[in-house]
């Protein structure tokens, strides 16, 4: 057992939440903070913030006017060109398109800003007078920070948002974006073997809505039902409002580490942690040694005051001698079926346990050498070292299946409708894409359009996120990079809609 432990803070907002989309195109306010330093527990905010605020027309694609001109009636801009960024603007202009991101080089030259409208109208950037198609230079925008290009014309206008993000940002690359994608913000934590540190919010053209830099190391951002969004980092997890302001750090009860692999806000309210626990076991009896070091895979029901109402050990669960390995069970995703049991993912031994909650007992498994499923349908015969389990809302299984070590690494995201009566495990779906064998992480989410979102963990590419349809057809890609052009990764990505 370990350490002195640690406990939950703060109280947790409302609002309902679920996975799905948003409406309109947000402008932004920013509240950036380039001055450096972070807070305690290794949240920092020298990259700056970014806050989105929606309302009236200017949610509307930007447009405003006299009285509240209609969209369609506000003026655009026919071009838009930004210079002196690390890459041109982000996305591709288009004159109902009104955000946009411009990366800082390492060192920064002024920004210059060229805009072109039709006859008649006016034009601002950055609060400053300009003609149409003469350049703007802009020396008092930093790093971190956003400006404005406003048109106007017979009391109407049209703002364009411009984001200039901080040096060492990752740069965000859609690659296939079709309108069947699922229009809600992407949530990342883009990290190499650098650290970079960010979590980041972002829409479907690749631009930020929120981001924060983070000292150390992320993972996990996402959004829970009640509209409370969360992210791990140094040994809690630390929860946000809708407003982005830190409002608890939670951790493990007993012992010295919480573990990044999962984190839920459960509908009572209280939250589930997880936590690997190194112990020292007599394992003659299953043919092992008289002493050897495991790390038991743990989970705690913690309520908000802090408070151990629930504790759940993998061993006793699984069968060490199906890996023989000292991280026997490597417990990385849990998630809740229709009949509130726990839907567990073990990624040593390749198995998906459902635990009762009020028992503590295992009711089934599936998968791995002690499976109580039967896999025929299925021609790799069940997952492999999987890293993410949910359940979607039919009361499917669908999995993120690295399948490092069996086969020929063929990573694939599969779907399985369970008959608990005949104790079969159907693939109803699969997904596989060449070229791309995800290591380590990953993750799978089932959107309210039918759609799925896999995120690909540690892999040879550059690409962090893919969205197809229920035919395999990919909708939506996400590359990143860190400045030297190197792939980054992010633990999970996830879509969740705007409140």
């Amino acid at each position: 057992m370990g350490g002195s432990g640690g406990s939950s803070s703060g109280t947790t907002g409302g609002g309902g939440e679920a996975p799905g989309g948003e409406g309109g195109s947000p402008t932004t306010t920013s509240s950036a903070d380039t001055t450096g330093g972070t807070a305690s527990g290794g949240v920092g905010t020298s990259g700056g913030t970014v806050k989105t605020t929606t309302g009236g027309a200017e949610a509307e694609g930007g447009a405003a006017g006299a009285g509240g001109a209609p969209d369609d009636l506000a003026p655009r801009l026919i071009d838009l060109v930004v210079e002196g960024g690390r890459l041109p603007e982000q996305p591709d202009f288009a004159p109902d398109r009104v955000r946009y991101a411009v990366y800082a080089q390492e060192s920064p030259d002024p920004l210059v800003v060229t805009a072109t409208a039709a006859a008649g109208a006016t034009i601002s950037v950055a609060g400053l007078s300009a003609k149409s198609g003469e350049p703007v230079e802009l020396t008092d925008v930093e790093p971190g920070t956003e400006f404005e290009v406003r048109v106007s014309e017979g009391g109407a206008s049209r703002t364009y948002t411009v984001l200039y993000l901080p040096i060492l940002f990752p740069e965000l690359r859609v690659t296939v974006h079709e309108p069947s994608a699922w229009d809600a913000p992407l949530y990342l934590t883009p990290t190499d073997e650098h650290e970079s540190r960010y979590i980041i919010k972002v829409d479907n053209y690749g631009v930020p809505l929120f981001y924060q830099y983070t000292a150390r190391r992320a993972y996990d951002f996402k959004k829970h039902w009640n509209g409370v969004m969360s992210y791990y980092s140094s040994n809690e997890h630390i929860l946000l409002n809708s407003d982005y302001e830190e409002i608890a750090r939670v951790s493990s009860i007993g012992y010295s580490s919480t573990d990044r692999h999962e984190f839920r806000i459960l509908p009572n309210g209280n939250y589930m942690v997880v936590v690997y626990e190194p112990v020292v076991r007599d394992l003659t009896s299953v043919g092992g040694a008289a002493e050897v070091e495991q790390i038991d895979g743990i989970l705690q029901e913690v309520t908000p005051d802090g408070e151990l109402v629930f504790e759940w050990n993998t061993w006793g669960h699984t069968a060490y001698e199906e890996t023989n390995n000292p991280g026997y069970a490597h417990l990385n995703s849990v998630d809740f079926d229709h009949d509130d049991r726990w839907i567990i993912s073990l990624h040593k031994t390749s198995e998906i346990l459902a635990m009762d909650r009020a028992t503590g007992d295992v009711v089934w498994r599936m998968g791995g050498e002690s499976s109580d499923f039967d896999f025929e349908s299925d021609p790799l015969a069940g997952p492999c070292n999987q890293h993410a389990v949910t359940v979607t809302h039919d009361a499917h299984i669908l999995v993120f299946d690295n399948h490092t070590t069996c086969h020929d690494g063929h990573t694939r995201v599969v779907e399985y409708a369970l008959d608990e009566r005949e104790m079969t495990a159907e693939l109803v779906w699969s997904y596989h894409r060449d070229g791309i064998q995800s290591r380590t992480q990953g993750s799978a989410q089932r959107l309210p359009n039918g759609n799925t979102l896999m995120g690909w963990g540690e892999n040879d590419t550059a690409v962090m996120a893919t969205e197809v349809d229920a035919d395999g057809e990919v909708v939506f890609e996400l590359e990143a990079y860190d400045p030297g052009g190197a792939a980054l990764t992010s633990y999970r990505v996830g879509r969740f809609v705007e409140d």
